[in-house]
Formats: C-alpha cells, structure tokens, sequence
C-alpha cells in the first residue's frame, strides 16, 4: 500500500505508517506463517485471525515459482517488444514449469514418466503369437 494512501479508521482516516507507529507495543504478536529459503518468516500483526498470515506467507511460494521458472525454463529470458508476444512467452514458459513441476513430483512418488510410460492396449491380448 502507497504511504499517501489513507486507511478509514472510527476515528476517521489515517496513514497506514501512522496508524502502525500510534499502535500500542501489547497490540503487536509476532508469528510464524512457515520457513523460508532464509529462515522463519516472521510477521509482526495486530489481529488475531491467521488467515491474514497464512496468506501473506504464500507470497514466498509465489517467489519461489518464478525464481525456478527464470532459472529453469527463460522466464527472464526476453526483451519485451509487443504485448501478446510477451504474454504467449509468459504462458509458454509458465506451461512448461508447471509440467517440469508436476514430471519431478511424480518421479519423487516412483510413479511412471507419462512421456516415457509405454501405452498398454486396452484390449486382452491374443494367446496366439504371429512370429516365429
């Protein structure tokens, strides 16, 4: 939130900065909404309700995903110079993470490559066999 933008309070409206500095110091908790790559990620809040922490924690795992994309698949590999080319970039490259995303989760669980998995006919084999 910009610092001019103005938060409408019961007593009128005020500056999110000031509203945070006029607090008093037994309003402040700090919790933990998880580990990040650098340690807990602690956030200091007014209000009791989690939600509001367990979202702000997944802003990590939204950095986390295009930090992998750029190093993985080009994310940061392109000059914008139109807007739908960017955009199909965009969707491509994200595309293409999701699938390296979803084969690497799998290939932790043991299950098969469906790329490299060969396909099993449908249909019951025949007890006769034509070569010879």
């Amino acid at each position: 939130m910009p610092r001019h933008q103005r938060v409408p309070t019961a007593a009128g409206s005020s500056r999110p900065d000031v509203l945070a500095a006029n607090a008093p110091a037994l309003a402040w908790k700090r919790r933990s909404c998880g580990d990040g790559a650098k340690g807990p990620r602690l956030y200091a809040s007014e209000t009791l309700d989690e939600d509001l922490i367990r979202i702000a924690g997944t802003r990590w795992a939204v950095e986390e995903c295009f930090q992998t994309a750029k190093n993985e698949v080009g994310l940061d590999h392109y000059q914008v110079r139109r807007y739908d080319a960017w955009y199909r970039r965009i969707t491509l490259v994200l595309c293409a993470h999701a699938y390296l995303a979803v084969t690497a989760a799998q290939a932790k669980k043991g299950a098969l490559n469906p790329m490299t998995a060969s396909l099993r006919s449908p249909s019951a084999r025949s007890a006769v066999s034509w070569h010879t």
